[in-house]
């Protein structure tokens, strides 16, 4: 805060008197990452690990040189290139991705947010209160609700976030509704919502984007969160 009053105070001393400016703070949206790849092991000596390791780097060489900025665009179509690319042996990959925001909720006391992912969110209707990969477009990390523990916060389909609780497969909606999401401008409110215990500096939301493009605009910065799920 006081860095940002003492920019302020520097660059007003230097603007035309008509101009009042105004520091604002970056937000960041991070990407995540999850990829299945496949390689040729009969034209590589390198193993699982070595080809895990190159998929890593060229992952992080690509978010670097692409996001990480103002005005950041990834697209993932040059994403899967850069995969493919990290060793001659792979021969394809399977790689989605999330946007993610974090709160960080007071314990025991309500409190409420929003979050701009700044990108349209997918939307799917779930069916029995299933989605079809078993994940709702909209989902958070576990926290205890209500003496529940292993909650999380996930949308309907119908722009209402819920606490839902699942075990063994079955899905318990603890509470119906906990704020909403616009799926067309990405963004979520969370309301009244009061927690007891989660793990962490916060509980994160990750979300599903409608497109395979995605940008960032005015004070918010993609930047990749560094913790991709890998498999070969």
């Amino acid at each position: 805060v006081q860095r940002k009053n003492e920019s302020e105070k520097y660059i007003s001393l230097r603007a035309p008197l008509s101009i009042s400016p105004r520091v604002v703070q970056p937000e960041f949206l991070f990407v995540d990452v999850t990829s299945q790849v496949v390689y040729n092991p009969n034209v590589t000596i390198k193993s699982d690990n070595e080809i895990l390791a190159a998929v890593k780097i060229a992952i992080q060489s690509f978010m670097t040189s692409t996001i990480n900025k103002f005005d950041g665009t990834m697209r993932s179509s040059k994403l899967n290139a850069a995969i493919d690319n990290a060793d001659s042996s792979i021969l394809n990959n399977n790689t989605s991705f999330r946007l993610q925001k974090k709160i960080i909720p007071t314990i025991g006391k309500k409190g409420s947010f929003t979050l701009l992912f700044d990108n349209a969110i997918y939307r799917e209707i779930p069916l029995n209160n299933n989605f079809v990969d078993g994940s709702a477009p909209l989902t958070s990390s576990p926290f205890t609700f209500l003496g529940k523990t292993s909650c999380f916060l996930r949308d309907n389909g119908s722009g209402i976030i819920q606490v839902v609780q699942e075990s063994s497969g079955v899905v318990e909606i603890v509470e119906s509704s906990i704020g909403t999401i616009n799926y067309d401008t990405g963004e979520v409110q969370v309301t009244e919502l009061e927690v007891s215990a989660y793990t962490g500096s916060g509980i994160t939301l990750s979300a599903v984007p409608s497109e395979l493009t995605v940008k960032s605009t005015k004070n918010i910065i993609l930047r990749y969160n560094s913790t991709p799920l890998i498999s070969v």
